[in-house]
């Protein structure tokens, strides 16, 4: 039974194992999960109303009274990121400008390295090996076929 032509990139994937997973010694149920794991790291741009939202649950805004800086250089540069004519901020770039930010957040006690953090894994999620080959998930028994074939 010849294999259907939407399952090559799978059994691609199993045979020439790019990600050095260690597939061939795997069973097939072990293979699929493997598959189905969300591990892989992927980055989007951050839509400026998830900023907006991140920044007022940790009431930055205040913490920029308290520590007498509102209307200072580095509030200003916040607002002007939330508020302009930007869409969404990627936060994986390596811009002078985003990271520059954080840091002087940081430095200036408006914000914690653990905050930081949960503010750049904003553009942060994870998908399965099998969601970047174009499935939604792979079964034992789809494996199973592939490697019969």
């Amino acid at each position: 039974m010849a294999l259907a032509s939407y399952m090559k990139p799978l059994k691609d994937e199993i045979v020439n194992d790019p990600l050095s997973r260690g597939y061939s010694s795997m069973t097939d149920s072990e293979v699929a999960d493997d598959l189905n794991t969300q591990y892989r790291e992927k980055h989007r741009r951050v839509p400026l109303s998830e900023v907006q939202n991140w920044a007022s649950a940790y009431r930055i805004y205040k913490r920029f009274a308290d520590n007498g800086m509102e209307k200072g250089s580095l509030h200003n540069e916040l607002l002007a990121i939330i508020q302009g004519k930007q869409e969404d901020v990627n936060f994986q770039s390596d811009s002078a400008g985003v990271q520059g930010l954080i840091q002087d957040m940081i430095d200036n006690d408006i914000i914690t390295q653990t905050e930081a953090q949960e503010l750049q894994g904003l553009g942060t999620y994870y998908v399965s090996r099998a969601e970047e080959l174009g499935y939604g998930s792979v079964s034992a028994e789809q494996i199973s076929t592939i490697r019969s074939n």
